[in-house]
């Protein structure tokens, strides 16, 4: 009875220990090898601190930056060519909704009151979104990548870069570089803080009275619509299209997690160039989770032919 009370004991014990080792050696790791939350643009900047040009061809030079405005301003064209389109079709589907006769022959040169015109429109639309997001992000990568550009030009260059290749963003005054004597006062740094607060306000209204306009009018379809069963399922494809877009920016602007392995680039310069000091580094680097293993081991909770990351 004793025996199996003992044997019972120290297999709790064992479990616990283990489940204990477990935990610090995941916390190790952690530590070691951290999360990083970033979003794309912080990582594309992060990568390009360890470009190297081979040609001047793809410096990162100002010549690059007027060719990389080329090509936004080439997505931008088209991303606004789309968005009129997208905005037209909104419009329709609200003048309809508040009854306000109303026809599109201005927009597409063909009467488009036909039956079932709003599911179709609806549908459009949430795809035609979904088009344009896709480009904001292409022009958000294509921004990053200015912007690191000219984040490596001269202090007193960068607010003229930012002008010319950012004016819908560069809403600040000038601010001088060379003549750190010159400062605000608070009286201009509370006005400069109005038409900012101003135009948060908009964005979140504009955002606020579409999303709750495209609603109203999905809602509406959806109970009212000319195409039966067909108007629920093209409710069904604008909503989901929409949740995907509302997905697909999230995954493209905010910041996510990374694991950051880039210790591990010592292991690697040691095995190509110090092989005989691999062994001293893993020594040195790992010395208190190896402690930790070799008492687990003392204890006999751990077996010494047992990996020390491996599942226990």
């Amino acid at each position: 009875m004793r025996v199996s009370l003992a044997s019972t004991s120290f297999a709790f014990r064992r479990w616990a220990a283990r489940l204990g080792f477990r935990y610090r050696r995941d916390r190790y790791f952690r530590k070691r090898h951290p999360v990083l939350w970033l979003t794309p643009g912080q990582l594309l900047e992060m990568d390009l601190e360890h470009y190297e040009a081979e040609n001047e061809e793809h410096s990162l030079s100002v010549s690059t930056l007027e060719k990389l405005r080329t090509y936004r301003d080439a997505i931008e064209d088209k991303m606004k060519r789309a968005r009129q389109i997208n905005l037209l079709m909104f419009v329709a589907l609200v003048s309809n909704y508040f009854a306000i006769d109303s026809d599109l022959t201005f927009a597409f040169g063909i009467k488009a009151k036909f039956s079932g015109f709003r599911e179709v429109f609806l549908v459009t639309l949430s795809f035609i979104g979904v088009y344009v997001i896709i480009l904001e992000n292409n022009i958000y990568i294509l921004n990053s990548y200015m912007k690191f550009i000219i984040g490596r030009l001269p202090d007193e260059v960068r607010q003229m870069h930012i002008a010319a290749h950012f004016f819908s963003e560069n809403m600040r005054r000038y601010m001088p570089i060379n003549l750190p004597r010159i400062s605000q006062t608070p009286l201009n740094s509370n006005l400069s803080m109005i038409p900012f607060l101003f135009g948060l306000f908009l964005l979140v209204a504009a955002a606020v009275i579409y999303g709750g306009m495209y609603f109203l009018i999905a809602s509406d379809i959806w109970k009212n619509g000319a195409l039966e069963i067909w108007s629920k399922v093209s409710v069904a494809v604008a909503v989901t299209n929409s949740v995907l877009g509302i997905l697909y920016v999230l995954t493209t602007r905010v910041p996510l997690p990374y694991r950051d392995f880039r210790k591990l680039d010592d292991i690697e310069f040691m095995k190509a160039f110090a092989p005989s000091q691999l062994q001293k580094l893993y020594e040195e680097t790992h010395s208190d989770l190896v402690a930790d293993f070799n008492q687990m081991v003392e204890k006999g909770y751990i077996d010494a032919d047992e990996d020390i990351y491996g599942k226990l």
